[in-house]
C-alpha cells in the first residue's frame, strides 16, 4: 500500500521603499485676527521613488511519517526607481503669542502619478498624509 504525501509551502516578501520629495508649495495666509491666521496652498513637484522587493518561496513535500522527501527554494529580487510628478494641498494654522514667538500646525496631502517601476506589477499611486507642528522664534 502506498502512503499519502503532504506538501507545505512558505512565501515571504520583504520590501523597502524610499521616497524623496522635491516640492514647491505656494501658501496663502488668511489673517483671522491679530494673532491667528490660516494657511492654504497647492503643492507641486517631483518625488524620486525607489523600491526593492525580495521574494522567498520554499516548497516542501513530506511522506506519511513526516520525513522531508524533497524541498525547493526560490529567491527573486526586484528593484526599480523613477522620478514621478507629485501634487497636493497644504492646510495650516498659525498662532502668534508675541511679535517674535508663534506656533504652527500644518497638514499636507501629497499624491503621485501612477508608479510603474518596471517590476512585476503596477503599484498605483503613492499618497502621503503629513501632520507637522512647530514653534517659531524670529530674532
Amino acid at each position: 500500500m502506498r502512503g499519502k504525501r503532504s506538501s507545505a509551502g512558505t512565501l515571504s516578501r520583504k520590501s523597502e521603499q524610499i521616497n524623496v520629495p522635491m516640492l514647491l508649495t505656494l501658501a496663502y495666509d488668511i489673517p483671522l485676527g491679530e494673532s491667528f491666521s490660516l494657511r492654504i496652498g497647492p503643492t507641486l513637484g517631483l518625488t524620486y521613488v525607489s523600491m526593492k522587493s525580495k521574494f522567498n518561496s520554499r516548497d516542501e513535500v513530506y511522506n506519511t511519517t513526516g520525513d522531508l522527501m524533497r524541498g525547493t527554494s526560490t529567491t527573486l529580487n526586484r528593484s526599480g526607481s523613477k522620478a514621478v510628478l507629485s501634487y497636493g494641498v497644504t492646510l495650516g494654522a498659525r498662532w502668534a503669542f508675541t511679535e517674535n514667538l508663534s506656533a504652527d500646525l500644518q497638514y499636507r496631502f501629497q499624491c503621485t502619478e501612477k508608479l510603474n517601476l518596471g517590476l512585476s506589477r503596477n503599484y498605483g499611486t503613492a499618497t502621503t498624509h503629513q501632520f507637522n507642528a512647530g514653534i517659531n522664534y524670529q530674532f
